[in-house]
């Protein structure tokens, strides 16, 4: 660190004011906590003093001294509060000197420290590093014998332990893989032999005889030489036997095939003179039935033609008969029109009749009943002439006639 950074250093932890000089060194816990309850107890005697008074202030705009003495409570309450703060600093100081005095010395003893560490973290990354290198190679080395170990025990079929082959020494690896080596070369002798007596069983096989392996394993190689070329010899003279039966056989089939070949030409010149013959008939037999379609589809167009005269016929004939059916239903409505429109007109001329003989009958009679209502209404009329229209005695009477007189007119409509 240099001188500059140095002096820089002191400033920082010089105390702030005269009051952290000559006290911070009597600054202890319980001094301040005395301080702090003196404080408390003097604070909390004025604030009860005021509290009271000012809790008791209500605001009225109509009281100007009540107003002022609010605004004036108000002011002296936020200045309390500002001495309180000041105190608070006041006692503060010398804490927050201290906290720095504190702070500045550790921070300098640290720093000054920060060189030395870094050249010492750098020298240890150097050590770490070797160590390392020297744990890896070491177990390179470890893992390059174990797999030398277990290549050479698996090229001779040898168990495979990984834990016993890391751990083990060379002089036990050494015999471990002779003895596995060994029977390792005993169990492919044992193969080679097996391998070669299945051997000799197929030559012998392919040749027509058959032997066991409990026959062919004790066997040395020059009998086992033997053994397959007697089997050579006599499929040899096998083969030659049978392939003379077959150039007769040959022979023999290829004359029969010739043979035949002929037949089956013969046959076949047969069957096409046949297949012509068939195809001829079933031109003609086509051709008959063509005729024979044609000319059933001649006879059954003639057949229809004349149904459909005879039908268009039947149709006329039947039109005809509906037209002449009709006509005679007409003459026959219209003479019976005619009959029944004379027989209305003389019914109508009798009743006309009847009705004017009745009416000449029944004159007499309405005239009798208009004279009689005529007589009533003429009654009536002298009645009120003779009473006066007012006589209430009369007035039932008046009634009685109008009533009888309007039954009669009435009476006399009604008859016809």
């Amino acid at each position: 660190m240099s001188t500059a950074e140095l002096e820089q250093a002191e400033e920082v932890t010089k105390p702030t004011n005269e009051l952290a000089v000559t006290e911070v060194a009597a600054l202890t816990l319980q001094n301040v906590e005395t301080q702090m309850e003196t404080f408390k107890q003097e604070a909390t005697a004025n604030i009860a003093e005021v509290k009271s008074e000012w809790m008791g202030l209500q605001a009225d705009i109509e009281d100007a001294d009540g107003c002022t003495a609010i605004i004036a409570a108000h002011k002296t309450c936020k200045k309390m509060k500002a001495e309180f703060e000041k105190k608070r600093k006041f006692y503060k100081t010398p804490l927050n000197a201290m906290s720095k005095l504190i702070d500045g010395t550790a921070r300098f003893c640290i720093d000054a420290l920060d060189e030395p560490e870094a050249h010492l973290a750098e020298q240890r990354k150097i050590i770490d590093a070797e160590k390392l290198r020297i744990k890896e190679e070491k177990q390179r080395k470890a893992e390059a014998q174990l797999q030398d170990r277990v290549e050479k025990m698996t090229a001779v079929n040898g168990t495979l332990d990984l834990l016993q082959l890391r751990v083990m020494s060379p002089a036990k690896f050494a015999e471990t893989l002779a003895a596995a080596t060994t029977a390792h070369d005993k169990d492919l002798a044992e193969k080679a032999n097996l391998q070669e007596a299945q051997f000799v069983i197929a030559k012998l096989a392919e040749y027509g005889q058959t032997a066991t392996i409990e026959q062919i394993l004790p066997m040395d190689a020059e009998t086992r030489q033997v053994l397959v070329a007697d089997a050579i010899h006599v499929h040899t003279l096998a083969e030659e036997d049978r392939k003379k039966a077959e150039e007769e056989q040959r022979q023999q089939a290829e004359q029969q095939q010739a043979e035949l070949a002929k037949l089956r030409a013969e046959a076949e010149e047969r069957d096409r003179q046949e297949q012509e013959r068939l195809k001829v008939e079933k031109a003609e037999r086509e051709e008959t039935q063509r005729i024979q379609d044609a000319q059933q589809a001649e006879l059954q167009r003639l057949q229809n033609a004349e149904a459909e005269r005879l039908r268009e016929q039947v149709r006329q004939q039947e039109a005809e008969d509906a037209a002449e059916a009709e006509a005679e239903r007409k003459a026959e409505a219209e003479a019976a029109q005619k009959k029944q429109e004379a027989a209305d007109k003389k019914a109508a001329q009798k009743k006309a009749r009847a009705n004017k003989k009745r009416q000449e009958e029944l004159q007499p009679r309405r005239d009798f009943l208009n004279n009689y209502a005529t007589h009533l209404d003429t009654l009536q009329t002298h009645t009120d002439f003779w009473m006066g229209e007012d006589n209430e005695d009369f007035a039932a009477v008046r009634t009685i006639l109008e009533e009888a007189a309007r039954s009669v007119l009435e009476l006399a409509a009604d008859l016809s």
